[in-house]
């Protein structure tokens, strides 16, 4: 039941670069969990370590933490890497390695191109649609997207 939620994968350069600025966020729909041992596997690097996941409330895992530090949801830094700014795919697993959710997202095709570069993120609309589908993801209002709120 956790979703990747939001991506701010190419940072606008009025908001600074992507070493500073790049997250993605998720939301919890179940029960409480911990997340010691959850990992992504595929487009940054990170293995979480006790960390309790409320339900129904956000997290975001950033490139740089201190960026994000005035927001009222947890924030982790992920240990390496950056998400690619032309596309790819980003996978959370569980603990036993299941995948929990996974999202292949592009700069183009019938991918929100306003979160390239511009200012926004890309906000998926629904947190129960499929978020494997472009269609299910919009470009935030907001300059820097909407880390750890509603979309």
């Amino acid at each position: 039941n956790v979703v990747i939620s939001e991506l701010h994968y190419n940072p606008s350069s009025d908001q600074g670069n992507d070493g500073d600025f790049e997250f993605i966020e998720l939301y919890n729909a179940g029960d409480t969990i911990n997340l010691e041992g959850y990992q992504f596997t595929s487009g940054i690097t990170h293995t979480f370590g006790s960390q309790v996941f409320e339900s129904n409330t956000y997290l975001v895992v950033a490139i740089n933490a201190a960026s994000y530090s005035d927001l009222s949801v947890p924030v982790v830094e992920w240990d390496s890497g950056g998400i690619n700014n032309s596309g790819e795919s980003v996978t959370l697993e569980d603990a036993a390695g299941n995948v929990v959710d996974t999202v292949t997202y592009d700069d183009g095709g019938d991918w929100p191109t306003e979160a390239d570069g511009t200012g926004s993120s890309l906000e998926l609309i629904d947190l129960s649609s499929d978020n494997s589908l472009a269609a299910s993801w919009k470009a935030s209002e907001e300059v820097g997207g909407s880390p750890g709120a509603a979309n």
